[in-house]
């Protein structure tokens, strides 16, 4: 309907100026007596006036309406994020309630409760960018490639991490969206390609080392975290090994990084030890290295 009518402007205006170049003509062939040139270019001047009206109008609906439509797709758009983040947060605080020994059944079930409705909340954010791409944003693109890693589905992980990456504008943001990259490259399913995913996290590994030793820490720590976390899950624990020597010999290259180094190492070992994945592995690499106090004394 909004075509038809945008359609019925566009004729408006073609007609009309085809009266003005008729009126234009009649100037130059009819008589010149002073009431006709009077009346006649007061005709002249009504047509430019409706003209003009009619390419506002025209312009309002080609433009104006369009970029209205866009904004408010774009609020909703960030309404779906930061409701998936809320409930995220959520999840965080009932997390020491539903594990243990012995766990709050109350709290298992809200957790529930608030899954079901991220992942609704999830569907209805597809549902909007698959209408338009362009109205997502990095923060967009980057959560919602968290989401759908969770989730399982790498296909759109990939497609979001990698839209997150063109929309990135520092190495910090290109790394944290290029590990869900990597993760959804190294994960089981249509997009699996292991090359792939081992030279995504070098090069993003080869980019934070380019950064300043207080930026880098962070960086090397997202990175290790992401791939050593992903090789534990369904990779090889001989890579896992390699990676944890490797860790431990970046960091050893930056001052103050020692709490960051040892944070990654005790996550890899609770993962191992949750996942019974790769235990063994981890423990003998860590065993033929110090215990970590010579990481990050460097000055």
């Amino acid at each position: 309907m909004e075509e038809h009518g945008q359609l019925n402007l566009a004729q408006q205006v073609a007609h009309l100026a085809q009266q003005v170049a008729h009126l234009e003509g009649r100037l130059d062939s009819d008589e010149r007596s002073t009431p006709k040139r009077v009346a006649m270019w007061g005709s002249f001047l009504a047509l430019v006036v409706a003209i003009s009206v009619g390419a506002f109008q025209l312009w309002d609906g080609l433009v104006l309406r369009k970029q209205v439509a866009l904004e408010a797709k774009q609020r909703e758009l960030g309404s779906y994020v930061r409701r998936i983040t809320e409930l995220n947060s959520h999840s965080i605080e009932l997390y020491s309630r539903t594990s243990g020994p012995n766990p709050d059944l109350m709290a298992i079930r809200e957790t529930h409760l608030l899954n079901l409705e991220k992942i609704s909340i999830v569907r209805l954010a597809d549902r909007l960018l698959s209408q338009d791409n362009d109205i997502g944003s990095y923060a967009v693109f980057y959560s919602l490639s968290f989401e759908h890693l969770n989730l399982g589905d790498t296909v759109r992980a990939l497609a979001y991490g990698r839209k997150a990456e063109s929309l990135s504008q520092s190495n910090g943001e290109v790394v944290a969206s290029g590990c869900y990259t990597a993760r959804a490259l190294l994960a089981p399913g249509k997009t699996q390609d292991t090359t792939a995913a081992h030279k995504k996290f070098e090069q993003l590994l080869a980019l934070a080392k380019k950064e300043i030793d207080l930026v880098k820490v962070g960086l090397l720590a997202n990175i290790y975290d992401s791939w050593i976390i992903s090789e534990v899950t369904f990779g090889d624990c001989e890579m896992v090994a390699d990676l944890m020597r490797r860790m431990a010999a970046d960091f050893s290259e930056v001052p103050n990084s020692k709490n960051s180094y040892l944070f990654v190492r005790q996550q890899a070992m609770d993962y191992a030890k949750n996942t019974l994945r790769c235990k063994a592995h981890i423990s003998k690499a860590i065993s033929e290295m110090s215990d970590g106090s010579s990481v990050g004394r460097r000055s």
